[in-house]
């Protein structure tokens, strides 16, 4: 939307130092049909049969190498890349499954991360005085590990991507979620035929 309708340029007036993709790149549809849980728009409290679609502005994407197939090895392997201030899992349907068939529910993993992703205070964010509405009193030793993220409350987990199983997704930090009801107009395909060959706003440039 940015780019294509705001006409956004980059090194004009986005001034992003490296940038990411998920400013305006990343979409992902999430596999409902084959997730053994619930999917995300029911958590935000939506029904399962509504069409929503969940906004988010992550920093930073890890595609994280998991040590093994079972239940454990996911959750030990999320641990131990787990970073930032919010944390999205996108889980395949492979490591879901394995999960699932351990008795995990989607809550359970974010209580779990939350409780064991740790690292050293001084080795956080808040600990040098960034995020400031967010800062806790640190503990008197810089090294005692303290939880990366503030509440199970700052975790997603989402089914999507492809067959495989090596690989979660772990995309991290950004300011929460948004989750609206898609709701289109009666005269959807009329405004579809009359746009169709709209040129995005930057390539007039």
């Amino acid at each position: 939307i940015i780019k294509n309708i705001g006409g956004a340029r980059k090194g004009v007036e986005d001034m992003g130092t490296y940038g990411n993709p998920g400013k305006y790149t990343m979409v992902s549809g999430e596999n409902e049909e084959e997730s053994p849980w619930e999917p995300l728009h029911v958590e935000h409290g939506f029904n399962k049969e509504d069409n929503c679609v969940t906004l988010s502005f992550p920093t930073a994407i890890t595609q994280a190498m998991t040590f093994g197939s079972d239940g454990d090895s996911i959750m030990r392997s999320i641990i131990a890349q787990a970073d930032g201030t919010q944390l999205t899992v996108m889980m395949n349907v492979q490591h879901a499954r394995a999960l699932a068939e351990g008795k995990w529910t989607k809550r359970e993993i974010a209580e779990y991360i939350y409780e064991y992703a740790r690292k050293p205070a001084i080795n956080t964010q808040e600990y040098w005085g960034q995020w400031m509405p967010f800062r806790r009193r640190q503990p008197l030793n810089p090294e005692y590990p303290v939880a990366t993220y503030r509440s199970p409350d700052m975790i997603r987990i989402l089914i999507a991507g492809g067959a495989g199983a090596l690989f979660t997704k772990l995309i991290t930090n950004g300011t929460g979620w948004m989750t609206k009801k898609i709701r289109l107009p009666s005269h959807w395909e009329k405004i579809v035929a009359k746009y169709r060959d709209m040129v995005p706003n930057y390539l007039r440039y």
